[in-house]
C-alpha cells in the first residue's frame, strides 16, 4: 500500500470508550480496504504508544496495541481491546505491501489522546514482595489493583530509585510485553532476566539490576490508568533493602509445620525457610485427601511470604492427607524445586528432572480416645507434582 498524501487522525466516541479514526485515504486505498476483511486491514495498519517506538527493531517486531480495525465509509476506525490511555501520544503505522514483516517499509502518524476528566476510583491494593529485604537477584514484583487496568504505560509509571542518591536505575525492567492476569488486576513486573542469570551478556556487561547493600524505592505513580481511562487515586512506594543473592534450590525438607486439631477447622500452617513468590505460592500448594481429591477450603500467604495456611471448609477427620507442592513453586530469585535460576551458565546445571516423592508421615489415632489429638498423629505426605 502506498499512502499518497498525509492521513488525518482523530478521536471518536464508540460505546463507552474512544476509538481512533483514520481519514484522508485516496480512492485506491479505500478500494483496497473495501476489498478485504476487517481482520486483514490489520496486516497493513498498527497502533503503538509512541514511546515504545523508540525501541523499534526490524529484527524483532514490537507487539502493537491489541484491537480491531473497521471500515467506515471514507475512513478506518480502530477500536482497542482496552481503552486508550488519556493524555498519551500514540502512533499509527501504515505498512506498504511488502510481505516480510521484519523488512516492511512504513509511514508513521502521531496523535495525542485527550486528557482524562474522570474521577479516580482505582487503588493499589497490595505490592509483593512485602518483606523488607530482597536478594540482589530478585526476579519480579507483583502489583494488585482494585479494578481492571489499561495497558501501555507501566514503563513510564513504575521506576526504581536508589535511596542514598535518589538516582533512577535505568534498564532494570523487562517492559515488553506488559504481564497482566486475565482480569487485568495484577501486573507482574519482571526485572531483566538477562541481567540476573550469570553468563548471559546482559549480566556480563551490566551486572545485576540491583546493587547489594544499596536500598531502593519501588515507585508506582498514579499515572497508571484503569480500564475506564482514569488515573489511580494515589501513588505507592515500597522500600527494600538489598541482600546477598539467593542461589539455592527450594528444599521442602527445610519447611516446618503446625498441624490443626482433629474435628476442627483450624488451619494447617507451612513455614518456609525463605520468602517465596506470592502468586506461585497461592497456585502451587494444596491439600489432598487419600483418594487424591483436593480438599475444599481457602488459603492465605503469611507475612513476608514466609508461610502458607490452608483452612478447610469442613472439619478435619481421621485419615491420610497430602500436601501437594507444584514443581514450579519459586522463591524471590526464581529458584524452584527443580533448578536454580541465577546459575553460572559456564557451569553444569543443577537440575532435577525426576524428583522422588518426599514424605512426612504421622500415624492417626481415634479422635474419640483423645478429643484434643492433633493431625500430627495422622499420616501426612508431602508430594511434589508437576503443574501445567
Amino acid at each position: 500500500m502506498t499512502v499518497r498524501h498525509p492521513l488525518k487522525l482523530g478521536w471518536s466516541d464508540h460505546e463507552s470508550s474512544k476509538s481512533l479514526t483514520i481519514s484522508g485515504w485516496n480512492k485506491a486505498d479505500l478500494d483496497q480496504f473495501k476489498a478485504i476483511s476487517d481482520s486483514e486491514i490489520g496486516e497493513y495498519l498498527a497502533v503503538f504508544p509512541t514511546l515504545i517506538l523508540e525501541h523499534f527493531n526490524r529484527e524483532k517486531a514490537l507487539q502493537p496495541i491489541p484491537g480491531t480495525f473497521h471500515m467506515d465509509q471514507e475512513s478506518v476506525r480502530f477500536e482497542p481491546r482496552f481503552p486508550f490511555l488519556r493524555d498519551t501520544l500514540y502512533s499509527l503505522i501504515v505498512y506498504d505491501d511488502t510481505k516480510s514483516n521484519q523488512q516492511r517499509q512504513f509511514e508513521a502518524y502521531s496523535i495525542q489522546s485527550p486528557p482524562s476528566n474522570l474521577d479516580p476510583v482505582t487503588e493499589i491494593i497490595s505490592v509483593y514482595p512485602t518483606t523488607n529485604q530482597i536478594p540482589v537477584n530478585q526476579l519480579k514484583f507483583y502489583i494488585h489493583f482494585s479494578n481492571s487496568m489499561s495497558e501501555g504505560n507501566a514503563s513510564r509509571a513504575i521506576t526504581i530509585h536508589r535511596i542514598d542518591t535518589g538516582e533512577r536505575l535505568e534498564n532494570v525492567f523487562l517492559n515488553e510485553p506488559e504481564l497482566w492476569d486475565y482480569e487485568h488486576k495484577r501486573l507482574t513486573i519482571l526485572l531483566d532476566p538477562a541481567r540476573i542469570k550469570r553468563g548471559l551478556q546482559g549480566n556480563i556487561q551490566s551486572g545485576y539490576p540491583l546493587v547489594e547493600g544499596v536500598p531502593i524505592l519501588l515507585n508506582i505513580k498514579e499515572d497508571l490508568v484503569d480500564g475506564r481511562g482514569a488515573r489511580l487515586k494515589s501513588s505507592r512506594q515500597m522500600k527494600y533493602n538489598i541482600g546477598p543473592p539467593e542461589r539455592l534450590l527450594v528444599e521442602i525438607n527445610n519447611w516446618s509445620y503446625n498441624y490443626p486439631r482433629l474435628n476442627s477447622i483450624d488451619p494447617i500452617t507451612v513455614k518456609f525457610d525463605r520468602p517465596m513468590d506470592h502468586a506461585l505460592t497461592h497456585r502451587c500448594l494444596c491439600i489432598q485427601a487419600a483418594s487424591g481429591q483436593q480438599i475444599q477450603g481457602y488459603t492465605q500467604v503469611g507475612p513476608e511470604e514466609k508461610s502458607w495456611q490452608f483452612f478447610p471448609a469442613v472439619p478435619w477427620g481421621c485419615g491420610q492427607y497430602t500436601l501437594a507442592v507444584g514443581d514450579i513453586l519459586e522463591d524471590l530469585a526464581g529458584n524452584s524445586i527443580k533448578r536454580v535460576f541465577d546459575r553460572d551458565l559456564l557451569e553444569p546445571e543443577h537440575y532435577l528432572p525426576g524428583l522422588p516423592v518426599t514424605t512426612h508421615s504421622f500415624f492417626a489415632r481415634d479422635p474419640t480416645a483423645n478429643p484434643d489429638a492433633t493431625l500430627s498423629n495422622m499420616t501426612y505426605n508431602i508430594q511434589i507434582r508437576g503443574l501445567k
